[in-house]
């Protein structure tokens, strides 16, 4: 995407400085770089005055506004999207066997009713204990190579 980027805005700044020299002294959006460059990002957005750029002559217009809609609107736009449908695609084939939301809201329902009966521990829980265990000194409870086992954690976990 970074590749494209560097390309389309070359691309676009040459054609908006080939905008000012072609109409830059008869139009007033083209009359210095940064009107030119608001210009002709409406330009292909579709926002355009066709009536003041055919002062210059209509076949210089035609010319001017043909190259830059084929460029920047017909094939670099275009291929923007085509990155960005490929990268949709990509996350779309990883999220494939994803849990549906359906399936995601029902086990947030399981767990939080297994947190009220408590049957469940959380992980904030056993994260408490083990730092109590280690006197409250969080360096040591890290570099510590204790294993840690079920009965373990039954111990001193409280629930």
């Amino acid at each position: 995407l970074m590749h494209f980027c560097i390309v389309f805005l070359s691309v676009y700044f040459c054609m908006t400085v080939n905008a000012v020299i072609v109409f830059g002294q008869d139009v007033i959006h083209f009359a210095t770089l940064d009107r030119a460059l608001h210009a002709c990002f409406r330009a292909m957005l579709g926002d355009w005055d066709w009536d003041s750029m055919t002062n210059i002559g209509l076949w210089d217009a035609f010319v001017w506004f043909f190259s830059f809609m084929m460029v920047m609107v017909m094939i670099l736009l275009n291929m923007l999207l085509a990155i960005l449908m490929e990268a949709y695609g990509i996350v779309k084939e990883d999220a494939k066997n994803a849990d549906s939301l359906l399936m995601q809201i029902r086990s947030m329902v399981r767990r939080a009713q297994q947190n009220k009966r408590r049957e469940r521990v959380k992980l904030n829980d056993i994260w408490d204990a083990l730092y109590r265990e280690s006197g409250g000194d969080e360096n040591l409870m890290l570099s510590s190579d204790r294993k840690i086992f079920p009965s373990y954690l039954l111990e001193i976990v409280e629930g």
